[in-house]
């Protein structure tokens, strides 16, 4: 038989499953529909096992050294046998390329599952966020907060400078003074305005406001902080798994061939099995052996009828008897 072989070059960790898919029931049933192998190899019964049985022993696959995979077919047709070798490596790569696809599609499909829960997480954030907003009249809880305390302590120093000039005032003056009049007026109204402030009382809760209720002010920035941080964290997966699906997409859609054929099978010059001249080697040598046996056997036979004829006759009788079934008797007269 000839041979045709090919070379692969592997990537690292390739072999294992590159030998795994050479040697696949749809790889071999498709070289065998290929070439008619069935036919080629005269199989009548049970032809299916049989001949995928005759085609991996026609067919040797070895890993190099040098991390190259060699793909080596024996047939009697030389052509047929590099043919055979070029197709193996042709749906290799065919079969190979179909794995990466199909892998890279169910990565796609499980990036673009979680790529859609974060939209529709986003979309619950900011749906939230929103409704904490318009419900508690916020915009900014930090800096509404900072707003809230500095106007607060403006209008208690004013409160403390007008309580001291009534004090002032109501030593020099009678209580039925009008400058006096005005400046417990003012007083109330700041003391009204900083009631206002702590407890949030006479603001229409349906507005933005830019000062929050003192009161609830650790209450609002624990619950604006928690909603903030949820949309951030949404949105910073989002910046994580949008370039992710965009290449797990283009992965999907590219075919490349991922095998680099080293070089094709071409036809062979000479025979590679079976050895002729290594096969009647080995039937001189063994018909040399037998021959020297008979040789010895024979000579053995002769010095024993020579010296023992008795025993000689014996031999032969018991000899025939073992195995012609035959028996014979001698009178001596």
């Amino acid at each position: 038989k000839s041979f045709g072989g090919g070379k692969l070059g592997l990537g690292k960790g390739d072999a294992d499953r590159y030998i795994a898919i050479l040697k696949s029931e749809r790889m071999l049933t498709s070289v065998i529909e290929k070439f008619d192998l069935t036919n080629v190899y005269d199989i009548t019964s049970y032809p299916r096992e049989k001949t995928i049985k005759e085609l991996l022993s026609n067919v040797d696959m070895e890993i190099q050294d040098e991390g190259n995979l060699d793909v080596c077919v024996y047939d009697t047709d030389p052509k047929r046998a590099a043919a055979i070798a070029n197709y193996f490596v042709e749906q290799l790569n065919k079969i190979n390329t179909e794995i990466n696809v199909q892998n890279a599609k169910a990565n796609r499909e499980f990036v673009e599952q979680r790529y859609q829960k974060n939209l529709d997480d986003i979309r619950i954030a900011e749906d939230e966020f929103r409704t904490f907003q318009i419900k508690n009249g916020v915009i900014a809880v930090p800096q509404q907060v900072e707003a809230s305390i500095k106007s607060g302590a403006e209008l208690m120093g004013q409160l403390a400078l007008k309580e001291i000039e009534q004090g002032v005032l109501s030593r020099t003056m009678s209580s039925e003074s009008p400058q006096l009049k005005i400046i417990q007026v003012e007083i109330s109204e700041l003391k009204k305005k900083l009631e206002e402030m702590r407890s949030g009382i006479g603001d229409d809760s349906s507005t933005m406001k830019i000062f929050l209720p003192l009161n609830r002010t650790p209450q609002l920035a624990t619950d604006y902080l928690r909603l903030f941080r949820n949309l951030e964290i949404q949105n910073k997966i989002l910046q994580f798994i949008t370039p992710v699906y965009e290449q797990a997409k283009v992965e999907e859609k590219r075919s490349t061939p991922s095998v680099v054929i080293l070089d094709y099978a071409s036809v062979a010059e000479r025979k590679s099995k079976p050895k002729i001249s290594l096969f009647a080697l080995l039937s001189f040598v063994v018909s040399f052996l037998i021959s020297l046996f008979i040789v010895f056997f024979v000579e053995m036979m002769k010095k024993m009828r020579s010296i023992n004829p008795n025993l000689f006759d014996n031999t032969l009788s018991n000899a025939r008897a073992d195995w012609f079934g035959l028996r014979s008797s001698k009178r001596k007269i």
